[in-house]
């Protein structure tokens, strides 16, 4: 093998890797399926020594470009999908490669089931949902999965296994990524500049999913609650979640799909295009002023949406068909992207509310968070992982194009009618 894996861990691609449901489009040089964590730490030991880059996928279903990349893409569909029900329901042990629907399938029976709800729940693993920090079209108050998180196994880019279930988790990670423990303490007395901590506080008060959530630096005093907090919605960029255990919410009636599917039923029938999801999120009182602004840069560069879907909380959504294909369509998209950017930012909001950073918005990292939080957050990046194996470009990048760059053919109607009930309100209406 040109990598030098073990052949029992590493495939030669042969074909593409499965389609995931982002705009992009990315051949990655090799797949690998590892079958055990001793397999995870075997890469991450190649990746060090030979300077590889890796990129977990679970199912695929992430919709900001979180699982595509040139390198070597660790597919997890067929392994760690291992599920034990605890306590009669109410909270659940399972593996990274368990799917969403499997899950619930075996929690059903207790009336019980996992907090984030969303429409592909057969392909979307669990590694996934704690990776996006994922919620679903509707969720309810504490059913975001940082809400429901309980406990993780998950190994370190240095080789460190982090069990928060062991009593002597704290010992245990001092001794085996002295690093990481005391470049989390340094990171949380950085924050702790009144000035600080309130730019911090304000910039999660919203839904926000930029980034890294430098919050629980403040919200925890042991290193271990740090690293745990954090790896949620890391988008797989500081380690693997091999096991997850998670506090359960009561089965009841949801939307049934095509309920939430309908605000974009008419956009379904558009010509082929790049279909590119806006999901925003400002404080309640900006809401009104920020879909008028939306509106006129809509109109300003010439793209269209059916319809801008808003909810109590602050998040805003809407879908574009727009054909990047063509270069001139391209350069007044990226003009659109500034203007809408200024624009969130002016009103104290985020640039990401569910959908999580991926390709489709690293480049807006430095001014969702200033120059002090970008560097904060590339400290984090590189405590957790020094030699910068994971997820290049899906967080943090240097290229300010990487938004544009490696899309897909334009696409066709097709996959906003497999997506519609993703793409639905999250317990608002639509605006028109």
């Amino acid at each position: 093998m040109r990598t030098g894996l073990p052949r029992r861990i590493a495939e030669r691609l042969r074909r593409p890797a499965r389609r995931g449901v982002s705009p992009f489009r990315i051949t990655p040089s090799e797949i690998v399926r590892p079958r055990s964590l001793d397999q995870i730490l075997h890469l991450f030991a190649w990746a060090t020594e030979h300077r590889g880059r890796l990129t977990f996928r679970g199912g695929g279903s992430s919709l900001s470009g979180q699982a595509e990349s040139p390198h070597v893409i660790v597919d997890l569909s067929r392994s760690f999908r291992q599920i034990e029900v605890l306590d009669d329901g109410e909270r659940v042990h399972a593996g990274a490669g368990a799917t969403l629907a499997e899950v619930n399938s075996r929690l059903a029976r207790h009336g019980r089931r996992l907090g984030p709800t969303m429409a592909s729940a057969t392909v979307a693993t669990v590694g996934g949902l704690v990776a996006t920090d994922a919620a679903g079209p509707a969720p309810a108050e504490g059913q975001q999965l940082r809400d429901t998180l309980e406990d993780v196994v998950v190994a370190l880019p240095t080789g460190a296994i982090l069990d928060t279930r062991q009593r002597n988790a704290e010992i245990s990670l001092r001794l085996t990524d002295p690093h990481l423990v005391q470049g989390l303490l340094t990171l949380r007395h950085r924050l702790e500049r009144p000035d600080t901590t309130a730019e911090v506080r304000r910039q999660f008060a919203i839904p926000n999913t930029m980034g890294y959530r430098v919050a629980a630096l403040l919200d925890h005093d042991s290193p271990v609650e740090m690293a745990k907090h954090l790896i949620v919605g890391s988008e797989g960029t500081l380690g693997f979640v091999a096991e997850v255990t998670l506090r359960t919410v009561p089965l009841r009636p949801r939307p049934r799909p095509r309920d939430l599917e309908a605000p974009y039923t008419s956009l379904a029938r558009r010509l082929p295009g790049h279909v590119l999801l806006e999901d925003f999120a400002v404080p309640a009182t900006a809401i009104d002023e920020t879909v008028a602004g939306l509106r006129g840069l809509l109109v300003k560069h010439s793209f269209t949406t059916e319809g801008i879907t808003t909810t109590p909380d602050g998040c805003i959504r809407y879908a574009l068909t727009v054909d990047l294909d063509d270069a001139a369509t391209q350069r007044r998209f990226r003009r659109y992207r500034r203007d809408v950017v200024a624009l969130i930012r002016a009103h104290g909001g985020s640039l990401r509310a569910h959908h999580g950073t991926g390709r489709a918005m690293s480049p807006f990292m430095l001014d969702q968070f200033g120059d002090e939080l970008f560097e904060v957050m590339r400290e984090v990046k590189h405590t957790f992982d020094p030699a910068m194996i994971l997820g290049p470009g899906i967080l943090l990048t240097d290229d300010p194009l990487t938004h544009t760059r490696d899309l897909r053919p334009g696409r066709s109607r097709s996959l906003l009618s497999r997506l519609g009930s993703r793409l639905g309100p999250r317990n608002g209406s639509p605006t028109s």
